[in-house]
């Protein structure tokens, strides 16, 4: 009964996505300690729900490519390996059909860690894995072995102490380069029992006459989303 709110809910209570846009119109980057500013009328009408959100996955996959795009962070055409780890966050309003106090503001702490950082450094691991809410397990349409590899790095992490939602999401999907089939998918969602959930389109570029700046990321978090909810994370 979950909802990521839409047009529609625009027109009567649009309070929430214009809290995480600047004067512009543009979405709005904030730092740890900020966090949207909404009228007093409506701060009580609205639940903060933190989510952690750690990425694992083979390099080059486009783990810092996916959580740039959905924070709204300008991308860079050269690749660049993750050094350590690094957290960047967003905010994402959903609504809770039928609750008396439906209205939701996830906000979401993504860390991501560079792959050669985890033989490194035995610290990054341990802290990618406390307290998450989910592990997003990360491969490439273009890269063969990153998809097979994959269950070994989630059964890595379901020996931890800590039992994170497990997601599994397909990064560079539209590229010309692609070489995992539909049958490749649908062996490893029946082998590991995980819906394999489509990346973002990097390479897109927005329409200029769009006017919710949401709209490129909405059909993904809208599975992020369902996830959650199916996992009990808003009751």
């Amino acid at each position: 009964n979950m909802a990521t709110i839409n047009e529609e809910d625009f027109k009567v209570d649009d309070v929430l996505f214009k809290s995480l846009m600047n004067e512009n119109g543009e979405r709005k980057i904030f730092g740890f300690l900020e966090q949207p500013s909404l009228p007093p009328s409506f701060e009580h009408a609205v639940t903060l729900v933190p989510v952690k959100v750690s990425l694992f996955g083979k390099a080059g996959v486009g783990k810092s490519s996916l959580v740039a795009k959905l924070c709204g962070y300008s991308l860079s055409d050269m690749y660049s390996a993750t050094l350590g780890y690094s957290v960047s966050s967003m905010y994402w309003p959903i609504k809770v059909v039928g609750s008396q106090n439906p209205f939701r503001l996830l906000y979401i702490e993504f860390w991501d860690a560079g792959t050669s950082s985890f033989s490194q450094y035995d610290y990054i691991k341990p802290a990618l894995v406390k307290n998450a809410t989910v592990c997003l397990f990360c491969f490439s349409f273009t890269d063969k072995n990153s998809l097979d590899t994959l269950s070994h790095l989630i059964d890595g992490v379901k020996e931890s102490e800590s039992k994170p939602i497990t997601m599994v999401v397909g990064t560079k999907w539209d590229a010309n380069e692609a070489v995992i089939s539909s049958q490749d998918i649908s062996e490893f969602e029946s082998t590991t029992n995980i819906t394999v959930i489509h990346g973002i389109n990097i390479k897109k570029k927005p329409s200029p006459r769009v006017i919710n700046p949401f709209v490129e990321i909405k059909d993904f978090m809208d599975k992020f989303v369902a996830v959650l909810s199916e996992n009990g994370i808003f009751t």
